[in-house]
């Protein structure tokens, strides 16, 4: 395989194909990472109070020597507050739990969609617009990329959960022999808890590194040959022993490469971005709290903060993510472009050859 031709041909499709860059742009905003949130967010081991109307807290209190205590009116007005927060604490987590529900599912249908949108292409040489490459995307194919993933996450779960376990334990039992004096024991049950412990962050980091290398083929093989979920794998598995020796090898060290360039690229562009936007942040910041301040005083300069902060994190996050797009479409475009090569190779290489005996009689 010609390495250089595919970067060629990714870089060129990258390029003129401007359709793609909407999807590598939601891929941009949903692969880089999900919001955390707490499932139970009201369980916590603090006393609880609950009353049903403000009005049940009494005005005064009458202590037991027949002294009578006026309660605040904050105290008074603590059910208003615990059921204001109540509430915005299950918006919140609403909202959390519907984004990560949105970005999961645009995710996936970004990468189906770029995927069956390059290889359309180089099939028809037509370029779909993006309402047709969400029509693409929007599959089967997306949702077993989905089952994929999870399907690796679940089996990760399943392997290292007990791992951990097994080291919390073994840390257990060498506290407790610390703590009877048995200090030998102690000291080498802690020393194999500790090396289990890094031979577990050392295996997790081995298997990370290996599905990251073999799931832009599993990603292919479900989506372009139309594949179930264990079929994907069975069948980029073997994809992958087939062509690993040198052109996924040279393909992975190069793709690498290109991210480490592009790594140092974004940290100088990301510098000049800060910059600019703080020079372009400060002029509603100097306006409005310079001049606000002389009519309306010291609220115009939160108003001008405000207006700062906003500006600041729209110049210095839409570039960035503009620039992160484009860089998971050139990646998409490329290991797109080396299946489809690779899977050419074979079918060139089983096509039967006519042997002297096969030939037409020219008689």
């Amino acid at each position: 395989m010609d390495h250089i031709k595919v970067l060629k041909r990714a870089f060129q499709i990258t390029w003129n194909y401007r359709a793609l860059w909407i999807f590598g742009i939601i891929l941009a905003l949903t692969v880089g990472g999900r919001p955390s949130y707490n499932p139970n967010p009201g369980d916590n081991s603090q006393a609880k109070y609950t009353v049903d109307h403000p009005g049940e807290i009494p005005e005064s209190l009458e202590l037991p020597d027949g002294r009578e205590v006026t309660v605040p009116q904050v105290l008074r007005e603590v059910t208003t507050w615990i059921a204001i927060g109540v509430t915005l604490t299950g918006l919140c987590c609403c909202v959390i739990i519907i984004w990560i529900v949105v970005a999961t599912v645009a995710r996936y249908v970004a990468e189906t969609s770029l995927i069956r949108m390059v290889d359309d292409y180089e099939e028809t040489s037509e370029k779909r617009g993006v309402r047709e490459g969400f029509r693409m995307g929007w599959s089967r194919a997306s949702f077993r990329l989905f089952l994929i993933d999870a399907l690796f996450l679940a089996a990760g779960l399943v392997v290292f959960v007990p791992l951990f376990i097994l080291v919390a334990a073994l840390a257990g039992v060498s506290v407790y022999m610390f703590v009877s004096e048995v200090i030998v024991l102690g000291v080498i049950i802690a020393v194999a808890a500790a090396g289990l412990f890094f031979l577990i962050i050392l295996l997790g980091i081995l298997v990370g590194i290996a599905v990251q290398f073999l799931k832009p083929f599993f990603q292919r093989a479900c989506v372009l040959e139309n594949l179930g979920v264990i079929d994907s794998i069975r069948h980029a598995l073997g994809f992958v022993k087939r062509h690993f020796a040198w052109d996924i090898v040279v393909m992975w060290a190069i793709v690498l490469g290109l991210e480490i360039a592009w790594l140092f690229v974004m940290v100088m562009v990301v510098f000049a971005l800060i910059l600019a936007a703080l020079v372009v942040a400060a002029a509603p910041l100097l306006l409005i709290g310079g001049l606000g301040s002389l009519i309306i005083g010291w609220p115009a300069w939160v108003v001008g903060g405000v207006l700062f902060l906003l500006v600041f994190l729209v110049l210095l996050i839409v570039p960035s993510v503009f620039l992160r797009g484009l860089e998971m479409t050139f990646l998409s475009t490329v290991w797109t472009l080396t299946y489809r090569e690779l899977r050419a190779l074979e079918g060139l290489a089983e096509e039967p050859q006519d042997s002297p005996e096969d030939a037409p009689d020219s008689k």
